[in-house]
């Protein structure tokens, strides 16, 4: 009898702890929506181009730019801290999340010929949760929303303008490091390298490029890394 009772006991105790569960994971999910929706008011277009509203500083003062990226959901306003921790657990208003933000590598500047971009790879396909779309190109997923056949883009947008990139590379990078410097030294080699390296079939020209951008998943544990190379021709 008492045995019975120990399991009754413990299957409660189970069962709040997976409504719990479940009830962060939406309303952290439910937060990251109404942020985006929010956050779009922000991003103007004129004539065909893209820039970003200064005043959206005033809602987040480490907004450095806006991420666009062809075939993927991934449209939100960048931002950058001191460390490449913070915004694994804060939201765009500094709220705690454990969705996190997109951030900007801390070291980071728009100057560098490699800009590296982060975002967690969230289950409910927030932040840069739906960049294995990317993975999908060139192969037998047919629903894929993306393919070979046209240029595939990042654009990034801050208040002076914006820049189109297009992706020449996509793969696994939890055993590289490379891709992590954000001013590389032998240019022309690590292209080579990073091209190489693709798991997708992209087929792109890599000479005459003047930068690259490099989006890549993080988490705690740094495990299973997706990165994304895009060139800017010069």
């Amino acid at each position: 009898m008492k045995g019975k009772r120990l399991v009754r006991i413990l299957f409660t105790i189970i069962l709040v702890i997976v409504v719990i569960f479940i009830g962060l994971f939406l309303y952290n999910n439910n937060e990251a929506k109404e942020i985006i929706n929010q956050s779009q008011n922000y991003l103007k277009k004129t004539n065909n181009k893209y820039y970003l509203d200064p005043l959206i500083k005033e809602q987040n003062k480490y907004t450095v730019g806006w991420l666009k990226v062809e075939g993927t959901d991934i449209d939100y306003p960048v931002v950058q801290y001191s460390d490449n921790l913070y915004y694994l657990t804060h939201d765009f208003y500094d709220d705690r999340n454990s969705n996190g933000w997109v951030f900007m590598n801390s070291k980071s500047k728009l100057t560098d010929n490699n800009l590296i971009i982060f975002g967690q790879f969230n289950l409910d396909r927030s932040i840069f949760g739906t960049i294995d779309e990317l993975m999908k190109v060139g192969t037998e997923k047919e629903n894929s929303t993306m393919n070979t056949k046209k240029k595939n883009k990042i654009i990034f947008i801050t208040e002076d303008g914006y820049t189109e990139y297009t992706i020449f590379s996509a793969y696994i990078g939890t055993d590289y490091k490379d891709y992590l410097n954000r001013n590389i030294k032998d240019f022309n080699k690590s292209l080579n390298v990073f091209n190489e390296r693709s798991e997708v079939p992209f087929g792109e020209d890599i000479s005459d490029v003047d930068s690259i951008i490099t989006l890549s998943t993080i988490n705690e544990k740094d495990i299973d890394r997706i990165v994304i190379h895009g060139y800017k021709k010069k």
